[in-house]
């Protein structure tokens, strides 16, 4: 039997051993009493007075008996200031430097004895303790376990401060010359004649816990510190004082947390450093809103930071930013907060990194809505949308970010506001993914960058004014606006000033009143293709071309859409001879149905143009001259119906047409080389047709080699289809090839000539086709002419003319033709007319008639 009871208690022990390596938890407190939460250490006291202990020994302080030393009860109107008095004057220290108020309401302001109010000067206290804590039993208004003080509490000359669970109405609580830490926990101050809370002259700390100030007349703040440390708002809120809401200067660390400063007579919020002091800065939760001056004011050279907080209803700007300080460059990051019917949003001038993300701005009314401005530093801007979109709704202001160093924009979504105004001499911008539409004013965005921009993902439409305006300053890196649109605005669509390589991509610049797009580039010297255009739109734009592009870089598009503009389609002009290249597969380039040329290119020296519809235009399809131009190649191009010309061609070099139609023209093709004997300058048109023109077909004027294959000039209206003729140097053309490797060589049913040309050196014709021409002229079918030419004519059909057939006037040269079918003209005139006439006796005929297979 006993050993059982030993392993009882063995096991007993073990289990309390184990037990108690176990995770230890708090123990339930007991409830509170509804006032709110009592300090850890008071019991609670249901009656007015001042309790404390000195020692072991317990004081009451009461209204009975208000001094504990006395016998018998002596009688008191102000047991708080009683208390006070009796431990000064016998330089008592309250035990853990705490007196603790029993719930009810003290009359301060009416008391006479031992008189009004709540004073505590520890000058007057030889032993005042280093911590006095003074804790009521509760702060609700009207509630049984309130302490309630009607009238002022002023503290001063003390060390660390705690007030807790207490209300006072009709007063106030002022501090002065103290020093250490000072807490006000749960907290009231209502209906004051001045300043609700005064902090004055600390030297140390400041938290303020679930305080409320509702009331502060007489032009009092609602809050106010003035502190050599920090100071910690949490859960706290200040309305209606006659001057500011909450003031603090301070000298370290500044943070509010879920803090409100409502319907004040002066600024909202006002926090200031010490002058030579520098306090971070943290608001989240913050609501200030319905103030008479400024919501916020925030003047510190160290880091600001707001998430999470509304500025609304303040007659001036909801929230300024003074952290200029460009040794430390301390960062502002605004996040996740709204401003709503402000006079202005946001004003930020620092010399450090800002950053914006999730913010809202609506319906606000001044002039500069928000502005952003770090000219004074080396740090970026940056405005991102990690956190949620950035929103401007309404507002009549303009946003204006002015940076000494980089800035970047992500997510900002502009609606009926007033545009955005970027500024960055000297450094690059970028912005992605945002929208600017509706801008009521000013034009919906401006950039001036001194580095390299980049816009992309980015919606500049239906603005009143103009869309976007950039100027990019230096060449020190490239300009690219990717997958964007400018449409609809009230005048431009947007305006690009360059120095850099610039790439436009995937964009769209229609319906717009102004022109489309202009892109002007201006660089020094620049090398390669300077400019580049590709997959983008340019339709409908009623105040101009669709693009207009002035460079002196190269310059190279693709897949270009130019519809229905006002006066060019697409305009390229060069201030120097660089290249111009626009390529794609047929049809993959349009300009169509403008009011001016479809396709016109200025200046260049090289030219690229191939898979191009120019087609509808009110004057020319395509338009391009070169006076110093080496080379013209166009493949693949269509230009029919234009009023005026369907492609128009000059320049100093080669060119090269192939596939060309240019159909029911003024015009079909009209091209001239500026002569230069240093230069080859030969003109080959291939595969190409100029058919149903009004006046000519083919206009081509060269004093150099010209070399027709595969060619269609018929059906012109009221002209030839084909007029060659000398331009420049020596005033005659070299020669004139006409081949059939690639096709037959068409000019019929023309009103005039099939053919004409005018003094060449030589002329050569395969399968060349001159029937039914001077429908209701006298003028030959096929006119040659030139100093002693040699003609030579194969397989060549000239028929049907009602004069002459074929009329040469070539000298002392012979007209070889083989296989011909020179006949069935004359109808006219049969003695007047022939189908071969020679016009000079020195020329010779060498006529070998046939027909050749394929006609």
């Amino acid at each position: 039997m006993q050993s059982r009871v030993i392993w009882v208690r063995w096991m007993l022990a073990a289990v309390l051993l184990w037990v108690s390596f176990l995770p230890q938890f708090p123990v339930q407190a007991q409830s509170e009493p509804p006032g709110g939460e009592v300090d850890a250490e008071a019991a609670f006291y249901p009656d007015p007075g001042a309790y404390f202990k000195v020692g072991s020994t317990a004081y009451a302080v009461t209204a009975a008996d208000c001094d504990p030393l006395t016998a018998g009860e002596q009688v008191c109107d102000n047991p708080l200031q009683a208390a006070v008095e009796f431990l000064t004057a016998q330089n008592l220290t309250p035990a853990g430097g705490k007196i603790i108020l029993g719930a009810g309401v003290y009359n301060l302001g009416g008391a006479t004895n031992p008189g009004p109010n709540w004073n505590i000067d520890g000058a007057v206290w030889t032993a005042y303790p280093p911590k006095l804590t003074l804790v009521g039993m509760g702060s609700a208004l009207g509630g049984a376990t309130t302490t309630l003080l009607q009238g002022y509490v002023s503290l001063s000359n003390l060390g660390s401060l705690t007030m807790s669970n207490m209300l006072i109405q009709g007063g106030s609580i002022g501090t002065g010359n103290t020093s250490g830490q000072i807490t006000l926990d749960r907290v009231q101050v209502l209906n004051s004649p001045s300043t609700c809370i005064s902090i004055a002259g600390h030297q140390g700390s400041l938290t303020a816990s679930q305080v409320l100030v509702n009331g502060c007349a007489a032009g009092g703040d609602g809050f106010s510190a003035d502190v050599t440390g920090g100071v910690k708002m949490i859960a706290s809120h200040v309305n209606a004082a006659a001057s500011d809401g909450i003031y603090l200067i301070a000298g370290e660390p500044v943070t509010l947390l879920n803090v409100s400063s409502h319907i004040n007579a002066g600024y909202g919020l006002y926090i200031q450093n010490r002058p030579d002091t520098a306090p971070r800065v943290s608001l989240t939760g913050v609501s200030i809103t319905r103030n008479t001056s400024v919501g916020a004011h925030i003047a510190t050279p160290n880091a600001v930071s707001v998430d999470r907080s509304n500025f609304a209803n303040n007659s001036s700007t909801g929230l300024v930013v003074l952290n200029i300080e460009p040794g430390s460059a301390p960062p502002v990051t605004l996040l996740r907060s709204q401003w709503i019917r402000n006079s202005s949003s946001i004003y930020i001038q620092s010399a450090g990194r800002i950053l914006v993300d999730g913010i809202r701005s609506e319906a606000n009314i001044g002039g500069a809505n928000i502005a952003l401005l770090n000219t004074a530093g080396t740090q970026p801007i940056q405005i991102s949308s990690r956190l949620g979109p950035n929103t401007l709704l309404n507002n009549v202001g303009v946003f204006i970010i002015q940076s000494g160093s980089k800035v970047s924009v992500t997510g900002l979504n502009a609606v009926r506001s007033q545009g955005l105004q970027i500024t960055a001499p000297n450094s690059s911008v970028t912005l992605a993914r945002s929208s600017i539409i509706y801008s009521l004013d000013y034009p919906g965005l401006t950039i001036t960058s001194g580095g390299a921009t980049t816009l992309s993902d980015v919606r500049v439409n239906r603005n009143s004014g103009d869309g976007a305006f950039l100027n990019i300053t230096s060449a020190a890196g490239p300009t690219r606006i990717l997958r964007s649109q400018f449409n609809g605005n009230n005048g431009l669509g947007i305006s690009l000033a360059t120095l850099g390589r610039t790439q436009i991509s995937q964009v769209e610049a229609s319906n717009n009143a102004g022109l489309g797009m202009q892109v002007v580039n201006t660089a020094g010297n620049p090398t390669g293709w300077w400019v580049t255009v590709q997959q983008s739109v340019f339709n409908a734009n009623a105040g101009g071309s669709g693009l207009k592009v002035t460079s002196n870089g190269g310059v190279q598009a693709r897949r270009i859409s130019a519809l229905d503009n006002n006066t060019f389609g697409m305009e390229v002009e060069f201030s120097a001879p660089v290249p111009f290249q626009l390529t794609g597969k047929p049809g993959d380039n349009r300009f169509v149905g403008n009011l001016g040329t479809g396709l016109s290119a200025v200046g260049m020296s090289r030219l690229v143009v191939s898979g191009v519809d120019a087609s509808q235009n009110n004057v020319m399809g395509v338009r391009v001259d070169g006076p110093a131009a080496q080379e013209f190649q166009f493949t693949n191009v269509q230009a029919n119906g234009n009023s005026f010309i369907g492609v128009y061609a000059t320049g100093s070099g080669r060119m090269l047409f192939k596939n060309i139609a240019a159909d029911n023209n003024g015009r079909g093709l009209f091209t001239g080389t500026y002569y230069s004997a240093d230069v080859k300058q030969d003109i080959s048109i291939l595969s190409s047709h100029f058919d149903g023109n009004i006046d000519l077909g083919l206009d081509l004027r060269t004093s150099r080699p010209v070399l027709l294959n595969g060619v269609s000039a018929s059906h012109t209206q009221v002209g030839s289809g084909a007029a060659i003729t000398d331009y420049g140097g020596p005033n005659v053309t070299e020669k004139v090839e006409i081949l059939s490797t690639l096709g037959k060589n068409y000019f019929d049913n023309n009103a005039v000539s099939g053919i004409e040309v005018t003094n060449t050196r030589s002329f050569t014709a395969s399968y060349l086709s001159a029937r039914g021409n001077a429908r209701n002229t006298t003028q030959p079918g096929v006119y040659l002419s030139g100093p002693d030419a040699p003609v030579t004519l194969t397989c060549a059909v000239v028929t049907g003319n009602p004069a002459d057939g074929l009329k040469t006037e070539t000298g002392a040269a012979l007209v070889k033709i083989v296989n011909g079918m020179l006949d069935g003209n004359t109808r006219l005139n049969p003695s007047l007319y022939a189908n071969i006439r020679l016009t000079n006796p020195a020329t010779t005929l060498d006529y070998k008639p046939g027909l050749c297979s394929g006609w």
